[in-house]
């Protein structure tokens, strides 16, 4: 047979696939498009039969048949963060479930990477963005201009207070205030705080819990026991040796971050301290290594936070209320006493 007399096989369409199942097209298309109203034993078996007739299926076409993009954008300063990775991990896993998908983007702590970042994803024509601001943002106006367009936006974390849009965080000030109350209780009285950039909400949160917990305990607020940029391993050491070199000049450590902590801890047990009988030391985040040494943190929930944003997100996309009424959702944190805290004697306060 000669080549133009050949026949051309022709592609699978959702017609196909429809008279196969009968079904409706309408129906393979929402259970491609992994649509939340179709059932899920639908959807498997559509695309079951998809993958037997070799279905190729093109998203790209179908979104813009939809004029919508079905994407989600997601900004966060590190990846390499356990509790950023639950974050992602639970907003994706969420979303994906409804149809929708998520592209990701790491500031790496930089102003003008976050800002690239959103005009990027504008770009993709995402439904909605979830951001974690910058160590170096401080700079709403890009965020405000996306609230004003009409493009749902969640702040979650780290936030600027002054943007009017919907933000999920963590209650940083309650957290801290139990952190300190805790070692008060364990009998500690000179307690020091590494505290992270103040402009950074949650910082300031933790700074601020640590001074009320301390004014309400009837201990004195020392301005010099409050260490600025604390939040790093290599912070946590550098401040504790400087700091520890003369003994008695504190006997505990509430860290702004689990990082810092680590960081305190080795270089006092390098120093000859005994710990918590000389010094207890308290973190910020219950990162994994945290329960391999001991270290009593706090557990910021990361995995409902996650799921509490893409609940906001979809929430906030799909329903018709055209007016946009700015909400804040508080997820209270918990603290996770270990040995790093306990003293033999449990210490104490009298009340």
């Amino acid at each position: 047979m000669s080549k133009s007399n050949k026949k051309v096989k022709k592609s699978t369409t959702i017609h196909d696939i429809a008279r196969e199942l009968n079904i409706s097209a309408s129906t393979v298309s929402r259970s491609l498009n992994n649509h939340p109203g179709t059932n899920s034993r639908t959807k498997n078996l559509v695309r079951k039969t998809a993958k037997k007739l070799n279905y190729n299926f093109n998203s790209l076409a179908s979104r813009l048949r939809s004029g919508r993009s079905h994407t989600i954008g997601l900004i966060v300063p590190r990846v390499d963060r356990e509790y950023f990775s639950n974050v992602i991990y639970a907003v994706e896993t969420y979303l994906y479930e409804r149809g929708y998908h998520v592209l990701i983007c790491q500031s790496n702590e930089n102003f003008e990477k976050e800002k690239a970042s959103f005009q990027t994803l504008l770009r993709n024509n995402v439904e909605g963005l979830v951001v974690s601001i910058s160590a170096e943002t401080t700079d709403s106006e890009i965020m405000e201009g996306i609230i004003a367009r009409g493009t749902p936006l969640i702040q979650f974390d780290r936030v600027l207070k002054k943007v009017k849009g919907h933000k999920v965080m963590n209650d940083n000030f309650g957290a801290a205030y139990d952190a300190v109350k805790h070692m008060i209780d364990q009998g500690y009285r000179k307690i020091v705080h590494y505290a992270g950039p103040q402009h950074i909400n949650i910082f300031e949160d933790r700074f601020l819990g640590y001074k009320q917990a301390l004014e309400d305990y009837g201990i004195p607020f020392l301005p010099e026991l409050v260490i600025q940029n604390g939040v790093t391993k290599e912070d946590g050491e550098n401040i504790t040796t400087q700091l520890f070199t003369k003994r008695g000049c504190a006997d505990a450590i509430f860290a702004s971050s689990d990082y810092s902590a680590l960081g305190a801890m080795i270089r006092l047990n390098e120093m000859g301290y005994t710990i918590p009988d000389d010094v207890g030391i308290c973190g910020y985040a219950n990162e994994p290594f945290t329960e391999l040494f001991g270290l009593t943190s706090i557990d910021q929930f990361s995995t409902e936070m996650g799921k509490t944003i893409a609940k906001t997100l979809v929430e906030s996309i799909e329903e018709n209320d055209t007016a946009y009424i700015p909400k804040t959702i508080i997820i209270a944190p918990k603290l996770i006493p270990r040995k790093s805290t306990l003293r033999k004697d449990g210490g104490g306060i009298d009340n």
